[in-house]
């Protein structure tokens, strides 16, 4: 464990940013397995309104890093 005060904040923030990292790959994740499964379906309407929230939140994402 660190003893120094500036690495356990760092390990703080790490944590943090993990979680945070995991949980939105998580959803993203779970917007294209419905939108390929509108598509198997051939629900092409809403495989369109997913494709463009899975568009909306990979651009976001990407941004920020």
């Amino acid at each position: 464990m660190a003893n120094i005060k500036s690495a356990i904040k760092r390990i703080d923030v790490t944590r943090k940013q993990t979680a945070r990292n995991k949980s939105v790959k998580s959803e993203i994740k779970t917007y294209v397995k419905k939108f390929e499964q509108a598509i198997e379906n051939k629900d092409s309407e809403k495989a369109n309104e997913l494709f463009k929230t899975v568009d909306k939140k990979v651009k976001k994402q990407q941004l920020k890093t």
